[in-house]
């Protein structure tokens, strides 16, 4: 006696994993659609995720959608359908060196950050600043308003 219930899977069936992965492969490579799916539904999807991943890429590099001179979404989605997805920053520099832009994608972080804090800081009287009141739990270490 079987323990398995329903029907009996065909021996040339794709496997629920097999055809989710081929739906995948349409959606971000543009590989053929699979059986039994919309090509329209798909190649809209496909679309969608392209114009996703260039407001990615826009909003954490805003200095290179300036440097396209507002084209920068349909030449990143041209130019993202041949290149697959590697990190925000890394489509951003690859798109770069691509379309010939002169353009680090060298995060500059830090030093706003510490200004940032100890303006925050100096800003609240507490022994340990805003920050610090902020992150307590206990009512008595917030910031009090001066009368």
């Amino acid at each position: 006696m079987s323990t398995m219930s329903g029907p009996a899977r065909p021996p040339d069936a794709a496997t629920l994993a097999e055809r989710q992965a081929a739906l995948v492969r349409a959606l971000v490579t543009g590989a053929a659609v699979p059986a039994g799916f919309d090509a329209d539904a798909v190649a809209a999807a496909a679309n969608a995720l392209l114009s996703k991943r260039a407001g990615e890429v826009a909003r954490r590099f805003p200095l290179l959608v300036h440097a396209c001179d507002g084209r920068f979404t349909t030449a990143f989605t041209s130019w993202a359908r041949d290149n697959p997805k590697t990190t925000t920053a890394g489509d951003a520099a690859a798109f770069a060196a691509a379309a010939g832009i002169d353009w680090s994608a060298a995060p500059h972080r830090g030093r706003w950050r510490v200004l940032l804090a100890r303006a925050l800081d100096l800003a609240v009287p507490t022994s340990r600043g805003l920050r610090g009141a902020l992150r307590s739990r206990r009512p008595r270490d917030a910031p009090r308003a001066r009368r």
